[in-house]
């Protein structure tokens, strides 16, 4: 779960992490949204935050 909050701590756009999976990048940034809400974070500094406290 937490692997990709890993992932976004290297600060790829919307469109690398997009292309890695294969995905649009309406999608990704659809996907990153829904985990942030899940999450009850409010940004990707916050993801960040949370990858490093719980990697």
């Amino acid at each position: 779960m937490f692997g990709g909050c890993a992932h976004r701590s290297r600060a790829p756009s919307n469109i690398e992490v997009a292309a890695t999976r294969y995905l649009a990048e309406a999608t990704m940034t659809s996907y990153l949204e829904r985990i942030l809400q899940r999450l009850e974070l409010r940004d990707r500094i916050q993801a960040v935050i949370c990858g490093t406290l719980h990697a």
